[in-house]
Parts: C-alpha cells; sequence; structure tokens
C-alpha cells in the first residue's frame, strides 16, 4: 500500500526535509492521501534526494489537482518531502503517514470506482447571470416537462467535483426530470480554488451581497426570470465545502430560500481563513452559536428557511461534530433549545427533527453509521456510487426532497 521511506535530509533554508515513499493504485487513493498532508509538499517521480519540484504553501491536493491535468499513469509512485520549518517548529501533517496509509488500506479496500466519472450530456452551461463578482460557473437543469411556476434546487459540488461529477452520484437531475422541477449548479473554478472548493472559509465569500454566495443569487434570479419558476420555492443543498456554502447562503439571505439541507458541511461563520478551516473541519472551529444574525428586516419579511442536516458517523475529512453545531446554530438563530427534539426513524436509520410553534418540522438531523464523508445514496439511486457518493442504504436526495416538498403541502 505504502511504506516511509529511511532517507531523512536537510535543507537548512527551509526546514527539515522527511521523505515518505507511497504508492497508489489511482487518483482516488492519491487525493485521498492528498486531502490528510497539508503545508510545503515537494513531489518528484525521481530520488527527491537529487532533484525535485518544490511547491512551497501549496497543499498536497492542489499539487495533485496540477498532476492529474498533466500525467496519465495507471500507478502512482512517488516519494513525497514534507518540510518541517525550523523556525516556526510546528507540526506540518495533520495526520501522521502511518495513519495516512491505515486510511488508504480501507479506501481500497471498499473497491471504489475511479474519482473521475465520463461527462454527461444532461446539464447545460448557464452564462447570463449578471455581473458574477465570485467568478463561478454554471450548469442548469431543465425537465423535458417543467411544471407551471416550479420550483429550483440549487446544488453545490465538494471539493475535487465538477458540478457533472455530483449529479451522476446524486441522481438529482434525474428526480428533476420525474416531478418537474429546475436545477441549478453552480461549479467553482481551479483560477479560484486549485481544489475545486467554494471559498467558505474567505470573509469575501461568506458574506450578502459578495462574492461568491453573490454569483450564486444572480444565478438564482436569472433562471427565476428566465423559466417563470416560482421564487417562493428555491431551496439548496451542497455537499462538504458546498454544505458550509449552503450554511452562508441560507445564513446570510434567509429571504431567498424556503429550504436547505447540508450533508458533511460546517456552521456559518466557522472559519475565516485557511488554518481555522482546517481546525473546523477537525471538529475545533470557532464557537458559532450565535453566528446567524441577520437584518431583521429580512426576517420579519421572510422568516428561517428549513434546513436537513446529513452526516457519516465515521467522517474524518469533516468531523461529524460539525452537524451538531449547525443543528445548535440554527437552534439558537430561532431562539429554540435541543429540548423540543423528536425521534423517528425511516429505512432503518434514526432521524431526529424539531418542530416550531406551529407544530411545522423546521429542522431534522441523519447521522449515518459506518459511512464516512460523502453523500449518502441507496441502489435505487440513479447514477453512479464512489468517492464521496456513497452507498449507504438510504437516499438523502429523496429524503431531502420529501421533507422540503411536506414544508411546502
Amino acid at each position: 500500500m505504502g511504506s516511509i521511506h529511511p532517507h531523512v535530509a536537510i535543507q537548512p533554508a527551509y526546514g527539515t526535509v522527511h521523505i515518505f515513499k507511497f504508492q497508489f493504485a489511482n487518483t482516488a487513493e492519491l487525493e485521498l492521501a492528498a486531502r490528510n498532508i497539508y503545508l510545503r509538499p515537494a513531489l518528484s517521480r525521481s530520488n527527491p534526494a537529487t532533484k525535485w519540484p518544490c511547491f512551497s504553501g501549496l497543499s498536497l491536493l492542489a499539487v495533485t489537482t496540477m498532476l492529474h491535468r498533466t500525467i496519465s499513469v495507471k500507478t502512482w509512485s512517488f516519494n513525497l518531502a514534507i518540510i518541517v520549518d525550523n523556525h516556526e517548529k510546528r507540526a506540518i501533517s495533520m495526520r501522521n503517514p502511518s495513519s495516512t496509509i491505515n486510511r488508504m488500506s480501507k479506501w481500497r479496500a471498499l473497491q471504489q470506482p475511479a474519482l473521475y466519472l465520463p461527462p454527461s450530456t444532461k446539464l447545460k452551461q448557464f452564462t447570463e447571470f449578471g455581473s458574477n463578482p465570485g467568478a463561478l460557473q454554471s450548469y442548469v437543469y431543465i425537465p423535458s416537462t417543467l411544471l407551471p411556476k416550479a420550483p429550483l434546487v440549487v446544488v453545490l459540488h465538494g471539493c475535487m467535483q465538477t458540478a457533472d461529477d455530483y449529479d451522476q452520484g446524486s441522481g438529482w437531475s434525474d428526480h428533476a426530470e420525474k416531478h418537474g422541477f429546475a436545477i441549478l449548479y453552480p461549479e467553482q473554478t481551479r483560477s479560484n480554488n486549485p481544489n475545486t472548493c467554494f471559498n467558505w472559509f474567505k470573509p469575501t465569500d461568506s458574506r450578502r451581497g459578495d462574492g461568491e454566495p453573490e454569483s450564486i443569487i444572480q444565478m438564482i434570479t436569472s433562471m427565476i426570470t428566465a423559466h417563470d419558476l416560482d421564487p417562493h420555492a428555491v431551496y439548496v443543498t451542497g455537499l462538504s465545502a458546498g454544505g458550509a456554502m449552503t450554511s452562508i447562503l441560507l445564513a446570510q439571505y434567509p429571504d431567498v430560500f424556503a429550504g436547505g439541507a447540508i450533508i458533511a458541511g460546517l456552521p456559518f461563520g466557522a472559519a475565516a481563513n485557511v488554518p481555522e478551516a482546517f481546525a473546523a473541519m477537525n471538529g475545533a472551529g470557532r464557537q458559532t452559536s450565535s453566528a446567524i444574525k441577520v437584518d431583521s428586516r429580512i426576517f420579519y419579511q421572510s422568516g428561517w428557511p428549513t434546513l436537513s442536516v446529513w452526516h457519516g458517523e465515521e467522517d474524518d475529512i469533516v468531523n461529524p461534530s460539525n452537524s451538531d453545531a449547525i443543528i445548535g446554530q440554527w437552534l439558537a438563530a430561532r431562539g429554540l433549545s435541543q429540548d423540543s427534539v423528536k425521534n423517528s426513524t425511516a429505512n432503518g436509520f434514526s432521524r431526529r427533527y424539531w418542530v416550531d410553534t406551529d407544530g411545522q418540522e423546521f429542522l431534522e438531523s441523519w447521522r449515518i453509521p459506518g459511512m464516512g464523508h460523502g453523500t449518502p445514496r441507496d441502489g435505487d439511486d440513479a447514477g453512479n456510487s464512489g468517492p464521496y457518493m456513497l452507498d449507504a442504504g438510504i437516499s438523502s436526495t429523496r429524503h431531502i426532497a420529501k421533507f422540503w416538498y411536506k414544508e411546502r403541502a
């Protein structure tokens, strides 16, 4: 699977260089390792003690993104040089190499298909949507029979994914075709983020009227006008970084959305820079229970969106404690406590939910035992399982749509 190379070199200008030897069967395994090692890596397919390129300041995930586009091989084998800064004396790896190797072994045992699926032709690019301050791309799916004043569902992909990747795994376009609603897929660009993560941790991309959130709102406004959609039936869901951006959109634009769903995401205001983002992903983020503060005029005109929260109990990329933080944040925003929780089951899975003063469900939480980082699906879902699109025996897409529809009934 992988082994630690005994060689250790010294680079006085930078720090101590620890060399590790890894071998991967496919890009999915490579990416899994990349997500667990951060800061000042260097990669080489030759002896790193001689000459190797230096990607100082970039995460290994960013470097592998470059390699995905430039190298086509069936087996990835290279040495990884991690430079420990002699001045700051801080730990460089978020997890140690042996832990990474063990996690990669578990990953290989799952025998997941390749990360990158062949592109489909379902989604169409949508370009006419405003000034686009966040410099995002946009794709849409309009069903063959669009209902009059149809709902609009906004879907945000995770890191290292595209709109098409996520649609193929989640089956949202198939669901839209069956039920007659429209789908909008904002897509991150590599010029914004080399890992195609939405920049939920940047202040300029996490506030109303600015950056990526404002680009998404412009897309929504243009879609409603272009297809005569119901402006009171706009919903948003996202995975991981897309889930974190969903938190931002719901908190900053509650007047736009009737409901949302956050999958393996993070609460609003959890981070304002990259180090804080990684801390939040590890479950050590800011205290965010009172972070949702919107203009009272917006609140009284629109009320709060309903919210569905999903997380795998074995998620070791975004700590499951983040789902509890999201729940606490939204209960606090509405002045309610955890004591109002109720319980039910579906497909053999436990579900917690909360009701408002009128007895209407407004918040639900699903924690999926044994599931890692990704979107839960079942065998009846259209599309493909794969990395971050996990066959868990329950379809988050169907249950989220059902939760939203119930709130509309």
